[in-house]
């Protein structure tokens, strides 16, 4: 039986995870490396994905002469790099720092994305990226993505229209050098989300804590409701 060759992924400002998840969970995929420059979200990113390669150092230590000699691996092998960098300068809650140095860390990605040259890329950020420096900012972005070759779409996506029972929006950029369109994913349906997020308000309302216990009683609400 031949063995299925899978996709090489690279996670950068990775967190705990949250971002490549899907990624993880999919057996199509393998994410070899991380990069988290905080040492308990790094550890917990361990703990969560054990096999994955962590470097919890700063991003401006990450090349990728280093990564393929530490792992092994050639150019080209990594397919798909994905990046949520700290999102506070961005943010259209409180100051938006244009010279924040956080607001900055698009352009080491960029330098990630121009050492290892995948085939596509991920960058996920608030809202207010699209608005800061009266949206020259954003522009900045998409054109430093381009000179790399890549066509670029990107789309505001709102957390609650894919079942998280809150209001969260983020900025989904996507890169690919085969130059062809992504779907997009289809929502929810959004009465059966809010029939779900009753359900959630009810068993708090009717005193169902601590909050394990809160937990529990999730995977059990029918899926019809």
């Amino acid at each position: 039986m031949i063995k299925k060759k899978k996709l090489k992924v690279i996670d950068l400002f990775s967190g705990v995870g949250g971002l490549s998840y899907g990624f993880a969970c999919d057996d199509n995929f393998e994410i070899i490396a991380a990069n988290e420059i905080l040492p308990n979200i790094a550890k917990a990113y361990s703990l969560n994905h054990p096999a994955v390669k962590m470097y919890a150092e700063d991003i401006t230590n990450f090349n990728a002469q280093k990564i393929k000699k530490d792992l092994n691996i050639k150019a080209g092998e990594v397919e798909i790099i994905v990046a949520g960098p700290p999102c506070q300068a961005y943010s259209t809650v409180g100051k938006r720092l244009a010279n924040d140095p956080r607001g900055k860390l698009f352009k080491e990605y960029y330098r990630v994305l121009k050492e290892f040259n995948p085939k596509f890329f991920i960058f996920e950020n608030v809202r207010g990226l699209l608005s800061i420096q009266g949206g020259e900012l954003f522009k900045t972005i998409i054109s430093c993505f381009e000179s790399l070759g890549y066509k670029v779409q990107y789309k505001l996506l709102n957390a609650a229209d894919y079942g998280a029972p809150q209001i969260r929006e983020r900025v989904m950029i996507i890169g690919s050098k085969l130059k062809t369109d992504f779907e997009e994913a289809g929502s929810l349906d959004k009465e059966k989300i809010s029939k779900r997020i009753s359900l959630i308000k009810s068993m708090i309302k009717s005193g169902t804590r601590p909050e394990w216990m809160f937990l529990t009683r999730i995977p059990v609400i029918p899926p019809e409701n």
